[in-house]
């Protein structure tokens, strides 16, 4: 199916063509629904069936929700979760067509999925959780380019005293904060603006020097080490 400037596909208005492949055509759009441009992979004919097959599958496991959906529609996701440290609690960012369906929820296992969604914070990007040196802790967030933390409360979902600036400028990647803390409390960043074009992972060793790399070149929003350091999980943006 061939797609021209101007023509729609449910909520995605066709901009330009990128490119196109063995799958299928892949289309500048816009998001209509978030107002952000999007690149939208059509695929041919003949993988239609194997997507829908496999669709079936997903579709017939039956596994414990941690959400439940907005029944408005409104929020399109629910994602980069992160438990707090009693590992009942957590957090997470939701993304809907409003502004007002954007922001950091917080829920409690214990809790049924529907009332599992309680705003914290209000925004368009993620939150982090860190851990203090005295015990406490603290969220840590994004606001007009700085990078901001205000101390939390895990076990109650509350915030406590006023934010604070702890870098003056923190970069995006993929619309996600270019930050990352370790349970010790480290917090590393990127205060340059993070490029869309390839990059490498690569292994570093404490004193920051760099061991060797890890795979081929690409881009990689967001990736996490095991408890024992030795491997990561990497999401690569496709």
């Amino acid at each position: 199916m061939s797609l021209s400037a101007g023509d729609r596909l449910g909520p995605y208005e066709i901009l330009a063509p990128i490119g196109a492949g063995g799958m299928g055509e892949v289309y500048k759009a816009r998001d209509t629904r978030l107002d952000r441009i999007v690149a939208l992979k059509v695929s041919n004919e003949n993988f239609n069936e194997r997507f829908e097959r496999e669709a079936r599958a997903i579709a017939a496991l039956n596994h414990s929700k941690v959400t439940a959906p907005d029944p408005s529609g409104e929020v399109a996701l629910h994602y980069i979760p992160q438990f707090l440290p009693d590992g009942r609690h957590f957090v997470y960012f939701t993304q809907g067509s409003r502004p007002e369906k954007n922001g950091t929820f917080a829920g409690s296992l214990d809790s049924p999925p529907d009332q599992r969604g309680k705003l914290i914070l209000s925004g368009t990007t993620n939150t982090l959780y860190a851990r203090g040196p005295r015990g406490g802790g603290y969220l840590l967030f994004r606001r007009e380019g700085a990078l901001m933390a205000q101390a939390f409360d895990p076990a109650s979902l509350r915030f406590a005293g006023e934010p604070f600036q702890i870098a003056p400028q923190v970069s995006l990647m993929a619309g996600i904060v270019a930050a990352s803390v370790s349970d010790s409390g480290v917090l590393s960043y990127s205060a340059n603006p993070v490029s869309a074009g390839l990059s490498r992972l690569a292994w570093f060793d404490r004193s920051g020097k760099r061991l060797y790399n890890v795979g081929s070149p690409g881009i990689y929003p967001d990736f996490a080490l095991s408890p024992d350091e030795k491997q990561a999980g990497v999401q690569p943006h496709r």
